[in-house]
């Protein structure tokens, strides 16, 4: 965890205490102040700096109510609550959310940079471009799983394995590995089932919807965060799709 993660989540601890009512730079500092970690005037000022990116982010905005619309008064967001209510893995969280990544399973390194792209990016307020970046993960471990089926399928691997468009790889993964459902750990039959199809598509539609716009409307807040919570499940899934393909019990 470098300082600058570490000092957002203890601002954001701050912040949890007062999601419910006003809260104000200074009652915040004044938590902070009680840790001791904060006499050095750098420190200070990378404090101050994490609090208007909470802003940006959406988590805070001004004013309490009309009666109090405006400085020194704030409030903790629809968006900021939900964020704050799942703070040890939230994506606003750096290293929480990697460290509940690694938890499942580490994506490859090429994924993790995304990832890590992504989470910082999605701090800094730039939602479109977190959702390109988080989608580019995803599409490293599909096509890492996609290799490995096509290998283990070897002549019978068919043709849109191999092919460029994702859509079309996505597609036909699933074909091979519905085909197959019956040969897997009941569990992941499960998951698979429920999961596979929804996760994939909500990742590679955010994406597209960032990366090749269609029309004026932004990418939300609330989509860009769902693929930030999805990642960490489909990895895990990938993963063990891939345990299972690797087994002795799949049958190409």
């Amino acid at each position: 965890m470098t300082q600058g993660e570490d000092i957002r989540r203890q601002v954001l601890e701050q912040v949890k205490q007062f999601a419910g009512g006003s809260v104000s730079i200074r009652t915040v500092l004044h938590g902070l102040r009680t840790r001791g970690h904060f006499h050095d005037e750098r420190l200070q000022r990378e404090v101050l700096a994490c609090w208007s990116d909470l802003f940006r982010a959406g988590i805070i905005s001004l004013g309490l109510n009309f009666a109090n619309p405006e400085y020194p008064h704030a409030h903790v967001t629809e968006h900021g609550r939900r964020t704050l209510e799942n703070l040890s893995r939230d994506p606003l969280n750096k290293s929480g959310y990697l460290a509940a990544l690694a938890l499942g399973v580490p994506p490859n390194s090429v994924a993790r940079s995304y990832v890590e792209e992504a989470l910082d990016t999605y701090a800094s307020g730039c939602h479109r471009a977190s959702a390109v970046m988080i989608g580019a993960a995803a599409e490293s471990l599909f096509l890492a799983f996609r290799d490995e089926l096509a290998a283990r399928l070897g002549q019978q691997a068919h043709k849109n394995l191999g092919g460029w468009r994702v859509k079309n790889v996505l597609d036909q993964i699933e074909t091979e590995c519905d085909r197959r459902r019956a040969t897997m750990p009941p569990g992941l039959a499960d998951r698979f089932s429920s999961y596979w199809s929804a996760f994939t598509s909500h990742l590679r539609l955010a994406r597209n919807d960032a990366g090749h716009p269609k029309s004026v409307e932004p990418v939300t807040l609330d989509v860009v965060h769902g693929s930030l919570l999805i990642f960490p499940e489909l990895a895990k899934l990938t993963a063990d799709l891939r345990t299972w393909v690797a087994s002795s019990a799949f049958v190409p």
